[in-house]
């Protein structure tokens, strides 16, 4: 298991208080390189919603003009 698998199992479905929680966690795993990418990619997306999925539906991106959001 990477370690941002290890990390993504102990955090599943946790919503991080805010960004600076989300980074203290990243760096008690000692997340780096792309494992750190990674999560980082996820948090954006919404780390609960990267984790668990939308009640196991695929995340799609949608485009209006140049806004993107994800379904």
């Amino acid at each position: 298991m990477s370690p941002f698998e290890a990390f993504k199992a102990a955090h599943a479905g946790e919503d991080f208080e805010d960004y600076a929680a989300f980074v203290k966690a990243m760096d008690e795993a000692g997340l780096e390189g792309e494992d750190r990418q990674k999560a980082y990619s996820a948090w954006r997306l919404g780390w609960s919603r990267a984790t668990l999925g939308d009640e196991g539906a695929e995340l799609k991106e949608v485009r209006e003009g140049r806004i993107k959001r994800w379904l």
